[in-house]
């Protein structure tokens, strides 16, 4: 080992080799993250779910509440940061006219992802973005229809 970064690295492989199964021969370092980035994503999706199906603060009515208030029940289109559904967005009581969850939601899958300006888009860390996580969750779902 030549230098300091030499011994992170292969202290770094070691460790994922040893606790998470990171493969040794032939190694895909970046297709290895991007599947524990997945992996992840669901984990967080069922954590999200329980909290929200316990719904022991009365999530829902709370936000169907506040959403009342905010929009005095006129017409609007949602851009939502949240992960959770709202089945009164699609209320005609609501009177939503488009709900789009940025982030993924709970119902199709959260995404994380970083600042598409990091990379340029022929950089395979560019799959890391969020812009091309969210394109490809969704050339995923039209190709499950």
């Amino acid at each position: 080992m030549k230098n300091d970064e030499d011994k992170q690295a292969i202290t770094l492989i070691s460790f994922l080799s040893n606790c998470l199964g990171f493969p040794t021969e032939n190694p895909d370092f970046l297709g290895f993250l991007l599947n524990e980035l997945r992996r992840f994503e669901a984990s967080f999706n069922k954590y999200i779910a329980d909290q929200v199906n316990q719904d022991a603060y009365g999530y829902e009515q709370k936000s169907f509440n506040l959403l009342s208030w905010l929009t005095e029940e006129k017409p609007i289109s949602i851009l939502d940061f949240n992960y959770t559904d709202h089945s009164f967005s699609r209320s005609e009581a609501m009177h939503v006219i488009y709900d789009r969850h940025i982030h993924g939601s709970i119902e199709d899958q959260p995404i994380i992802g970083i600042d598409q300006s990091m990379f340029p888009a022929t950089d395979r860390k560019y799959e890391f973005s969020k812009t091309y996580r969210i394109l490809d969750a969704t050339k995923n779902l039209s190709n499950i229809s």
